[in-house]
């Protein structure tokens, strides 16, 4: 049986909302490479019709996915309550500490004039930070985002030089640009996954309505 740190039904609310934010941001990150990448119109409508596509499909999944999240009855015992203010400091520290990070890193970078690596190391940091993300929300597919923007960020720098240009952009910024969009876009879909297995969609309506039902 899943483990949840908060209610289930509550759970899945997170979750959805989750879903919607690292969807956006990857498709965020996949317009950015468009614009660093298209040389011609061509190329760049064809990029902008897959991108296009990618959110036309999920998008609408996730919403709705959402929508019967919010529909959920949401236990109020207080250790429910409390569980969820103990989930949100902690979750509060990751990103406080991921800010100072980010912080230090770009007044060092800039301070030495290296700005080269201010796109490759900010990802790294974001990729980094997924990792007690995964853990604090007891999410597997976080952990997969923490691989691949850590490795997109990386590999770049170790496997080829600022000045090799994709597009008319420096490969350091386009890479790891395009890692983290494709790897922001599967853990979405894998965490759509999840969500659809946890309500149950699939099953018939009895087991769904009961499962609804049930916190944990």
């Amino acid at each position: 049986m899943e483990q949840f740190t908060v209610s289930r039904n509550s759970t899945i609310l997170r979750d959805a909302i989750g879903f919607l934010w690292i969807m956006a941001a990857g498709s965020l990150a996949a317009l950015g490479a468009v614009a660093m990448m298209s040389v011609t119109v061509l190329e760049a409508v064809v990029l902008l019709v897959l991108v296009g596509v990618v959110c036309a499909v999920f998008f609408p999944m996730g919403i709705s996915v959402l929508r019967t999240a919010l529909r959920l009855p949401r236990e109020a015992s207080p250790e429910i309550a409390a569980a969820r203010k103990q989930l949100s400091r902690r979750f509060g520290m990751v990103v406080g500490v991921e800010m100072l990070v980010f912080l230090v890193a770009n007044i060092v970078l800039l301070s030495i004039h290296h700005y080269e690596y201010l796109v490759p190391i900010i990802l790294l940091i974001v990729g980094i930070h997924f990792f007690p993300v995964a853990m604090l929300f007891k999410m597997w597919p976080y952990h997969v985002t923490a691989v691949i923007f850590s490795l997109a960020a990386l590999l770049p720098l170790f496997s080829m030089p600022f000045t090799m240009y994709i597009g008319h952009v420096s490969s350091w910024i386009v890479l790891p640009t395009i890692g983290c969009a494709i790897g922001a876009w599967l853990t979405a879909v894998c965490v759509l996954g999840i969500e659809r297995k946890r309500l149950g969609w699939g099953k018939n309506s009895d087991t769904t309505m009961r499962e609804s039902r049930r916190v944990a």
